[in-house]
């Protein structure tokens, strides 16, 4: 009975659905790089959820950042690079969390700083990967992608950088913009490339995107996003393990 107990205390503890917290709501908050995050007194509302939410999002092309503070059902915890030819780049971070009122605040705030204390080489990075995906073309003109004729849209290869394989390489007729995104949620993480050059999206133009988005350390060798990042989820797991062996041994003795 005892250790039945236990195991409920450790599974109330490390659920974090048992518990409403107190999170902030409703609002969007905008600042400069290099500033930190003040919430501005009366523009969110506070309400209580299952998890707190927030999605931090620097433009380095800008050097601003916008915040957006919500709920969530689901833990999580993801990060998305996005770049296009005409010098733009984004890194957003998404974080829901249940460990303390606010939690999705204090992780906004340490994020900020952390994103805007990086430095890319913006122009440097597009101007190397503007000649492997994007070239002038005609109205009308047929883009002949790696797998054959693409009428309509552009050519695109997505690549899953957890299991190092090929996802898609296809003609997305809906896709009108030049692009190289990433995406790791810890458990899924993909490299997306759309290009409207001949054969852009071929085995060889991956490779070539991967190695120049590690040289400038967007992501490791392999096109996944900081992988070390992903500790947020490894160290409370860790806690919570700690714990429960803390109360396992209470019970014995």
């Amino acid at each position: 009975m005892k250790l039945r107990f236990v195991v409920f205390l450790f599974l109330l503890a490390i659920d974090g659905s048992a518990t409403k917290r107190l999170c902030l709501s409703g609002c969007t908050v905008s600042g400069l790089m290099g500033m930190p995050l003040v919430v501005p007194d009366g523009l969110c509302k506070t309400v209580r959820g299952t998890n707190c939410q927030v999605n931090v999002r620097v433009q380095y092309h800008q050097r601003s950042y916008s915040v957006v503070f919500d709920t969530s059902y689901v833990k999580s915890y993801s990060r998305f690079i996005y770049i296009l030819p005409s010098y733009y780049l984004s890194y957003t971070a998404t974080y829901s969390c249940s460990s303390h009122d606010s939690c999705a605040l204090d992780f906004a705030k340490t994020k900020v700083l952390e994103l805007s204390n990086r430095t890319y080489d913006l122009f440097s990075i597009v101007s190397e990967l503007r000649p492997l995906l994007e070239e002038r073309r005609q109205a009308g003109d047929n883009l002949n992608c790696y797998d054959g004729a693409c009428l309509t849209g552009l050519c695109e290869i997505e690549y899953d950088t957890k299991s190092n394989s090929l996802r898609k390489r296809v003609c997305n007729r809906e896709a009108n913009i030049v692009r190289v995104s990433a995406y790791d949620s810890g458990s899924y993480a993909t490299l997306d490339i759309e290009c409207n050059r001949t054969n852009c999206n071929s085995p060889n133009t991956m490779a070539y995107v991967k190695r120049i988005l590690h040289t400038y350390n967007l992501t490791d060798a392999n096109g996944r996003i900081n992988r070390a990042q992903n500790g947020i989820g490894s160290a409370f797991m860790i806690g919570g393990l700690m714990l429960f062996s803390y109360l396992i041994n209470k019970t014995i003795l």
